[in-house]
């Protein structure tokens, strides 16, 4: 069976603390032309990210952004879920880094 795959559209920092903590998968609405097809779990290593190549990590403000969401993840809370759209560009999530320096 061949796996379906998805990029990202919002919802990176979400996808990577999940996968961080080892979570396979994650809710993600999926659209298209802009609409919600429907809202289903997805397998995280389906998810590409060709927006966004590494998470900003480098002010107190960023950092605290991606702890609330790690932490929230990890007690299992419910989180809006991740939008995405069928497609296969960008780097899979765990290819994914932190940006300490505040590079491009």
């Amino acid at each position: 069976m061949t796996q379906i795959n998805y990029e990202i559209i919002d919802g990176v920092r979400r996808t990577k603390a999940a996968s961080l903590i080892g979570k396979r998968f994650i809710l993600a609405e999926i659209l298209t032309d802009g609409k919600q097809i429907e809202i289903k779990e997805v397998p995280i290593d389906s998810l590409g990210s060709p927006f966004k190549q590494n998470i900003q990590y480098h002010t107190t403000e960023q950092v605290n952004r991606f702890h609330r969401i790690l932490d929230a993840t990890k007690a299992n809370k419910k989180l809006p879920p991740i939008q995405v759209r069928l497609g296969h560009r960008g780097p899979k999530i765990n290819e994914v880094s932190f940006d300490t320096y505040g590079g491009e």
